[in-house]
């Protein structure tokens, strides 16, 4: 497990490596879900990603784009506006028809 890397080439370095690593970030784990087991607590810890910069760009969605969401379900509908009004349309594939149903979807999770 050089630099967090587990070895997958022989089983029992394997386990080895997965053992370590999760004992290594099991309480970090723990403590994510304690923290994001209601939409409230979902919410912190997306704001906080957002705010600090800490998450990972992979091809999930980015914080910025599941905030308004989670505001919405969350019945905060100012914020789920405001929050979506940021977005730049490229979000949409620069289109307006796609922007209008997300919009819509995001404002029936409200409901």
């Amino acid at each position: 497990m050089n630099g967090g890397v587990v070895n997958h080439s022989i089983g029992k370095r394997t386990a080895e490596s997965l053992e370590k690593l999760l004992k290594a970030y099991s309480p970090k784990i723990e403590k994510w879900m304690a923290n994001t087991h209601t939409i409230d607590g979902i919410i912190k810890c997306t704001e906080s990603q957002i705010d600090t910069g800490k998450y990972y760009n992979l091809h999930s969605p980015n914080p910025k784009y599941i905030l308004p969401f989670l505001y919405a379900k969350n019945h905060l509908v100012s914020e789920a506006q405001a929050q979506f009004e940021l977005f730049d349309l490229s979000y949409f594939n620069d289109s307006d028809e796609i922007r209008d149903k997300v919009q819509n979807c995001l404002l029936g999770l409200s409901h």
